[in-house]
């Protein structure tokens, strides 16, 4: 449903007298008694066990049980325990219990409808945790949940980045912490609006002292992309040489989960002592597109 990464890094405890809000999120959670906030690589809710609390918020659409369907494919990989419709907080909402094997861990989700937007809060309790943290105790949290909308320009304010210029595009998805999607176009989806571009940036902090050397970190990203994109075709990568610094490049075309082509570019670079990375799409052959990208890529800078 989400893909989410998440870092070892934890701030303040959080303050389980009133709901929390994340930074950059409109929703908010009560967390249970020793979650803390973790911002990087992804803002969520940590306790020292491995138990996750994580608050996302998608474009408002109806919500029902079929969110939680399992494929047939899928049955024997996982335990739904609880799926009910339900209200939080005056909205409709579904509420789903699944274990899942492969991970050793059980999720409590809940899918809920905003004024302005959905809210997905999903809690992950791994086994090792499970003597620490119960699943009613997550339950409780989740049903916390409580929607504070915010400009996308105010929330933009928490990123450790800013964009000097967004060459005419927009925001398109926004995941709590440090991670952006820009498109040029009217549609969010990059499966479906193959004429368009994209570009997924994120940040992370390098710790004082890492030697970074761009040419040979070229083949583990490449093995990265390989693992994301089986299919890719590979087309060159090289260390470029910009007014901004060194950039990692490997560009490469592949097919759409709707198997549409198109051109991809992963960019890799320092700045201000964190490591950008942009992962993009773009129609192939277009290299106005191209340097669309490349501007946005060369005007972003830390705060």
């Amino acid at each position: 449903m989400l893909f989410l990464l998440f870092a070892l890094l934890a701030a303040s405890p959080a303050d389980a007298a009133e709901p929390v809000t994340l930074p950059g999120a409109v929703w908010a959670v009560v967390p249970p008694a020793g979650f803390t906030v973790v911002t990087e690589p992804m803002a969520v809710f940590r306790h020292p066990a491995g138990a996750l609390l994580m608050v996302q918020d998608s474009p408002k659409r109806a919500v029902s049980k079929a969110e939680f369907d399992i494929p047939p494919e899928q049955a024997g990989q996982m335990r739904v325990d609880e799926v009910a419709e339900i209200t939080v907080d005056g909205r409709h909402a579904v509420l789903a219990i699944v274990y899942v094997h492969a991970q050793r861990a059980l999720s409590v989700a809940l899918m809920v409808e905003g004024e302005d937007s959905n809210g997905a809060i999903i809690a992950m309790l791994p086994d090792a945790a499970a003597s620490q943290i119960s699943v009613a105790t997550l339950r409780e949290a989740v049903l916390t949940a409580v929607e504070r909308p915010k400009p996308i320009e105010a929330r933009l304010e928490s990123l450790p980045f800013k964009i000097g210029d967004m060459a005419g595009m927009r925001v398109a998805f926004y995941a709590v912490g440090v991670m952006l999607q820009l498109t040029d176009g009217p549609s969010d989806d990059p499966d479906e609006a193959t004429s368009q571009a994209f570009a997924n940036l994120m940040t992370m902090e390098i710790p004082a002292g890492t030697a970074l050397d761009m040419q040979t970190d070229l083949a583990p990203m490449e093995a990265r992309l390989r693992q994301e994109y089986p299919d890719a075709k590979i087309l060159g990568s090289t260390v470029l040489k910009t007014q901004t610094g060194d950039v990692a490049e490997i560009r490469y075309e592949r097919r759409t989960k709707a198997s549409k082509p198109v051109a991809g570019v992963t960019w890799f670079k320092v700045i201000g002592g964190r490591g950008l990375v942009m992962i993009c799409q773009y129609p192939v052959g277009d290299a106005a597109a191209l340097a669309q990208l490349a501007k946005v890529r060369d005007g972003i800078m830390t705060r």
